[in-house]
């Protein structure tokens, strides 16, 4: 038995006279098995793509807002024109700053309800972000969350590390949303100074913000094992036109509903195989074994 993104068969032993084996990958991966989607994407350049800017809950107000800040810094890894910013007094190549004496303040940048995560697969977060903050860590204060309905999941902050100050680059920031499948969510990014600034930081930049989904295939390959020893050797050919089938009743044979593919040349390697789009879950993958041959491998 195998869970999905494995690449080793569960396939009895057989008896017979010649040798063969199914097994792992050498190098190549097979063509569309990766099977990766963007199911959201907002660089905001046509607008402020439905995000709301929430600067309440400090003494003084919060900074959030849609800008135009940093859109020549001729940085990498962001598209100009637009952004959202934490901070004032930006300039096209930066030179913001959020110490607004004598205040602390704070605010919350909110997503737009997100497409559903997939159930089956992985599922990614990333933006593209400009931090620049005190060092300190018992002040400002700047997390990512997912927010569900009433309840809020950091899922990366400034203070443990997994939201790092950027030194004056733009970086990239990603998170895995696979635990939140099957739910429409929302983001919320969140500063709060804390203790008012005393110093001039430029504070946070928001871009480009992408949702990526990726099925996890159950791929390898079948070649003929021409000295038996179960290992794929380089003058050992891989085998095409053999069919491998997800048994998901256990009965050993294949059944018409049950999934099958047969092995081809993917690019690199003949013999390849791969299942791609599968539920999560666990699987017993099987051959079609002609008549003459037997598995040395598993």
């Amino acid at each position: 038995m195998l869970s999905t993104g494995a690449r080793r068969l569960a396939i009895e032993a057989l008896e017979d006279r010649r040798l063969l084996s199914i097994g792992l990958p050498l190098a190549a991966s097979a063509p569309g098995a990766e099977g990766c989607t963007t199911i959201y994407e907002e660089h905001f350049e046509n607008g402020a793509g439905g995000y709301m800017a929430d600067n309440s809950g400090g003494t003084g107000p919060g900074l959030w807002h849609f800008s135009v800040g940093r859109y020549d810094d001729r940085l990498d890894n962001h598209t100009p024109e637009h952004s959202w910013y934490y901070g004032a007094f930006e300039r096209s190549t930066g030179g913001g700053r959020y110490d607004i004496l004598p205040y602390d303040h704070q605010g919350r940048l909110i997503s737009p309800v997100l497409p559903r995560i997939p159930n089956n697969g992985t599922t990614t977060l990333s933006f593209n972000y400009f931090l620049d903050t005190r060092d300190e860590i018992d002040v400002d204060f700047v997390e990512v969350r997912v927010v569900e309905g009433a309840k809020k999941t950091t899922i990366l902050k400034r203070s443990d590390g997994t939201l790092p100050e950027t030194f004056g680059n733009w970086d990239t920031a990603t998170h895995d949303l696979t635990p939140f499948a099957g739910k429409a969510i929302q983001l919320e990014f969140y500063f709060n100074t804390g203790a008012y600034p005393q110093v001039d930081p430029e504070g946070w930049y928001v871009d480009d913000v992408l949702i990526v989904h990726c099925n996890e295939p159950i791929s390898g390959y079948k070649w003929h094992d021409l000295n038996h020893d179960g290992i794929w050797d380089s003058d050992e050919p891989g085998l095409n036109g053999w069919t491998i089938y997800l048994d998901s009743n256990e009965n050993n044979q294949l059944d018409p509903e049950e999934e099958s593919f047969v092995t081809q040349y993917d690019g690199e390697n003949d013999g390849a195989y791969w299942f791609v789009d599968l539920p999560a879950g666990t699987y017993t993958v099987r051959e079609v074994l002609p008549h003459g041959w037997k598995q040395s491998y598993p």
